[in-house]
This record gives C-alpha cells, structure tokens and sequence, in this order.
C-alpha cells in the first residue's frame, strides 16, 4: 500500500521547524459521482494517477483491468457508461510496480431505491449529504435514515445533511421510502491533520530524530457476510524517519 503525505502547513522560527501539520491519504483514487450505491443503467468514473491502472473484483469475475471486458479506458480515467448488477464489487487503483490504492465497494441495483452516500473517506469536521434515491420522479419523497439499525431522522425532501462529520458518525446506513428500503452502506469518517512535531528541547543537546503517529484512515477489510470487504474503523500507525529539513510540498513513503 502506497501512502502519500501532504505538507498542509509548518511553523519556523530562525530557520528551525517547531511544528509541522501533516496528513495522511492513501494514493489517489476518485470516483464521480461518489457514492456507494448505483441504479442499472448508471455511469461511474474511476479515476487514477497518472502510470496507475483502475482494476476490480466482482462475483463474476477474479481481478481484472479496466478496459479489458469491461469499462472504457483513458489515460486517467475509466468510465463505465452503463452499469449493470455484474458491475457490483471492489475497485482500486493500481501502479506497473503492483503497489494499490485503497478500496471502494460499489453496488448496482435493479430496485426502487439506493442511498446516495459517499464511497470515500470523509473527513472530520466536513459535511456529508445522504439522498434517499427513487428510480422515478419525483425522487425528492419524504424518506426516513437510518444509522446501525436505528431511525435518526425524517425527511420530507429525501436528503439528510450531517454539517459536521466525528467519529461517531461513522456507520452503516440506510432509508426506508415509501416505495421501499435501500441497501446498507458504510461511511467512513477520517481524522483531521494533526502537529507532529514538537519544540525542540532547550540546551545544546541534540535532539533524537523526531516520531510522529498519524491518524491511518485507510479501509481495512472486514467480512459482511457477502463477498464484498467493507472498512473497519482506523488504526493507529506510528512512523519514524530521520530528521531533515522538510520544503513545503508533498512527500511520498512506501512502509
């Protein structure tokens, strides 16, 4: 797994960095539109690095490429014009070295009703939109959410808006319309940047290289009793690199 670290900001004083913000992203992957859920006939773009392929698993079929038997392949884009239920699976992207992005789970449905939710990550503190979906129109019916398995709120124009994501509202959802129930999905809430490095102790006395432990919001596969892995909250990951001089810009390290 390939982590890109983005210097989001830093403080000096005399030259000497006392604090430095950094955050965490697994290696970019971006879907259009995001969300988990899917009607047939849909569209879904997956987008990747450039160098980096976009595969997938599904019931039908074991690992494949994009634009081998299925999706239309670009230099940094593969777009499904036209979903089908055999479209339902796992999908990442991929480098010629064999190094992966993080998953996302997407399921195409022949019912009434999916939930619109995000695929990817949030992050703490954003807001999320939930859109209770209805294959005909009006789409925009009084619809109930629910969370774990518990009704959190009622709608009376299909959508749900969380203004400001925490952990705690990470979770299965779903809703129930008056035509009937969506499937579940999961959202995911990710950790904000965080300082990592500390002031420098005071003396002549050098200074051991400094640590830091980022907040590690990469889905980890988890059983849902079907064949598709969903993510499991986050871990704590602790790295260690050698001190240096760090310019503002991105930073890249393969554990």
């Amino acid at each position: 797994m390939v982590n890109i670290f983005l210097l989001c900001d830093y403080t000096t004083v005399r030259g000497i960095p006392l604090s430095l913000s950094i955050c965490l992203f697994p290696a970019f992957l971006h879907i259009s539109p995001d969300s988990s859920q899917f009607f047939e006939y849909d569209s879904l773009t997956v987008s990747c690095d450039v160098g980096w392929v976009v595969k997938r698993n599904t019931l039908k079929e074991e690992t494949t490429e994009c634009g081998n038997t299925w999706g239309k392949r670009n230099i940094l884009d593969c777009v499904i014009s036209s979903l089908r239920p055999r479209d339902s699976g796992q999908y990442w992207c991929e480098s010629w070295s064999g190094d992966q992005s993080s998953t996302v789970n997407i399921s195409v449905h022949g019912g009434h009703v999916i939930l619109e939710s995000p695929a990817l990550p949030v992050t703490e503190g954003h807001s999320v939109t939930l859109n209770c979906r209805y294959k005909k129109t009006p789409s925009n019916l009084t619809a109930d959410f629910y969370k774990d398995g518990s009704l959190i709120r009622n709608e009376t124009t299909g959508e749900m808006t969380i203004p400001a994501v925490n952990k705690s509202d990470e979770g299965w959802y779903w809703c129930r319309h008056p035509i009937g129930n969506s499937s579940k999905s999961w959202i995911t809430v990710s950790g904000q940047c965080r300082n990592i490095i500390s002031p420098p102790s005071p003396g002549p006395t050098p200074r051991s290289p400094p640590s830091w432990t980022c907040l590690e919001h990469l889905p980890r596969e988890t059983s849902w009793g079907h064949p598709y892995q969903m993510p499991e909250p986050p871990q704590l990951a602790t790295f260690d690199i050698k001190e240096q001089r760090v310019p503002h810009g991105w930073l890249s390290f393969s554990p």
